[in-house]
């Protein structure tokens, strides 16, 4: 069976990270995984334009990783979603852009399907009964880059974005703290996971957790520095070092 890596949520728009990404980088050349998939939010959008993304350094770093492993016939797979979803399949270099992936039994989606604040609360968990702000926030992005940029750096001034409030609560105290947000859009994924009989793989939340085999979350490689290492069809989290 194949050995992979599912990793998301770099959100990459400056080298703030940059240290971090060499470290992955690293870490991915030793493990070496015959399928490495980064589940969206590679880049923001939100934060910079796609031009000055593809322009940093850390943007760099990816893409000659993901060129190396195509050299040696290994895989690279990207599903974008809610940040990166302006994104062009040229944009990231050796990876194949898809909605979503399929292998050995696993579903790999970026998980913002099944976050209510993105599509709107539904009745059956996929009947949508109000719409989301994907539809207006993914045509500002890509119509008008520079305005929605203007609007997010505004909007996250509120305190409802803040990170050290309780509403954003995600990564750092995720495992001790399971809160409303976060707990929603895991539930809805396993009930996902359970009626089409999959073993799901998302990210999204910030929020590193596996449920039994049934659905693993992978983290982000912003606040927890998680990524899901699968090996034999058995999943483990595992974090980054970053001292």
């Amino acid at each position: 069976m194949a050995t992979m890596v599912a990793v998301s949520d770099f959100h990459i728009h400056d080298d703030s990270k940059l240290e971090m990404i060499k470290k992955f980088v690293q870490g991915m050349y030793a493990l070496k995984p015959d399928i490495l998939i980064y589940l969206g939010d590679v880049g923001d959008p939100w934060e910079e334009t796609w031009d000055v993304i593809r322009a940093t350094q850390s943007w760099k770093e990816l893409s000659e990783l993901n060129r190396r492993r195509r050299g040696e016939g290994l895989t690279n797979i990207w599903v974008n979603r809610n940040h990166d979803y302006s994104a062009r399949r040229k944009y990231l270099p050796g990876a194949w852009m898809k909605s979503e992936y399929r292998a050995e039994g696993l579903l790999f989606k970026h998980g913002w399907e099944f976050d209510w604040i993105w599509n709107g609360f539904d009745f059956i968990w996929n009947v949508p009964l109000f719409p989301g702000i994907s539809r207006v926030a993914y045509w500002l992005s890509s119509r008008f880059p520079r305005f929605s940029i203007r609007v997010w750096s505004r909007l996250r001034t509120l305190p409802c974005f803040k990170k050290e409030t309780p509403y954003q609560t995600k990564a750092r105290g995720a495992r001790e703290d399971w809160n409303r947000h976060v707990g929603l859009i895991h539930l809805r994924a396993m009930d996902y996971a359970q009626r089409t009989k999959v073993r799901l793989v998302i990210g999204h939340t910030h929020c590193p957790m596996v449920y039994a085999d049934l659905l693993a979350d992978d983290g982000d490689m912003t606040d927890s520095f998680s990524f899901l290492y699968i090996q034999d069809g058995k999943w483990e989290l595992r974090t980054l070092e970053t001292s």
